[in-house]
């Protein structure tokens, strides 16, 4: 959704108007919950940002805050 503006602008001999667009971003990122099952002494994949949203074209990051409560995760 574009937000628009207006806004006049008055010079001694002339009057210029301007609009102004701004497409509407999401206020904050939205991190969706990830979770993946694998065999025991089997490597899973897993992309955990595909449902994850982030501000227009700002990229996401991954960061490990607490690892998982069995087994190793690993941010490539």
């Amino acid at each position: 959704m574009m937000n628009k503006k207006r806004m006049i602008l008055c010079g001694l001999l002339s009057v210029l108007v301007v609009s102004i667009g701004m497409l509407g971003l999401a206020a904050t990122p939205a991190a969706s919950d990830d979770s993946v099952i694998t065999a025991e002494d089997s490597a899973v994949t897993i992309s955990v940002l595909d449902n994850d949203i982030g501000l227009g074209d700002t990229p996401i990051t991954v960061t490990i805050i607490t690892g998982p409560s069995a087994g190793t995760a690993q941010v490539n």
